[in-house]
């Protein structure tokens, strides 16, 4: 087990093997508990198991040989994120597979070539996505099913390319919706720059939109204003 913790530890984790509910924690480091197993049943019998063979989570035998051989599993902390998307207009966000609510997508690079969409590589599943739409506000919420897949753009349009899709699961569609100016206002501003000034958000200094920032994290102090803001709602 440690020999396959190592090896994750120097090559990274493989794609598509981020862990979704919990993490083993070693020397202050977290690693995926199936793919350490799989990887150590290679150092233990010549094969490595095929994720599909086997289940992790509480209560599987993948879990009690980490518990018995002394490894601590953690639960992963659940990230809260802004989808902030343009629906109105867009046949893509209103039906299919990449409607709101079904997925977040994005190109992998910008029109220059810059990687301005990396934090569609930092959402895990069971994430909590907010969907901040038409310039107007928070108007659903879903959850994210597992971590981002690779995926294609919209055909004939100018995103047509590759892209990062992440699937989502549960959209609720809010009931009312919370408008941007319950959010980004003089009151609430003191505090939205200290968030601003820690953390890369989908608003600027002067409380306008921030250009290019399609999802971005909202941090405890930011869902604490949110969720105030949708309270008040009534």
């Amino acid at each position: 087990l440690k020999k396959a913790i190592e090896e994750i530890r120097t090559k990274g984790v493989r794609k598509g093997r981020h862990s979704s509910t919990y993490d083993v924690f070693y020397k202050g480091n977290r690693y995926p508990p199936k793919l350490v197993v799989s990887i150590a049943n290679r150092f233990a019998n010549g094969k490595e198991l095929d994720p599909a063979s086997f289940s992790g989570g509480a209560g599987t035998e993948c879990f009690s040989v980490l518990n018995e051989n002394g490894f601590e599993i953690r639960a992963k902390k659940v990230k809260v994120w802004v989808e902030k998307t343009i629906v109105k207009g867009r046949k893509s966000r209103n039906s299919g597979e990449l409607r709101l609510g079904k997925a977040l997508w994005s190109p992998t690079k910008s029109k220059g070539g810059a990687d301005i969409y990396s934090t569609m590589r930092e959402i895990r599943a069971n994430d909590i996505v907010l969907h901040f739409t038409d310039n107007f506000g928070i108007t659903g919420v879903s959850v994210a099913a597992s971590s981002y897949k690779d995926g294609s753009g919209v055909k004939g349009s100018v995103w047509e390319g590759p892209a990062y899709h992440v699937p989502l699961r549960g959209f609720q569609k809010l009931d009312p919706e919370l408008e941007r100016s319950k959010i980004l206002n003089k009151e609430n501003k003191p505090v939205l720059d200290v968030i601003r000034s820690r953390s890369k958000v989908f608003y600027q200094g002067d409380l306008n939109l921030r250009q290019g920032a399609y999802l971005t994290e909202a941090p405890y102090e930011l869902v604490n204003i949110i969720n105030k803001a949708y309270m008040a709602t009534g």
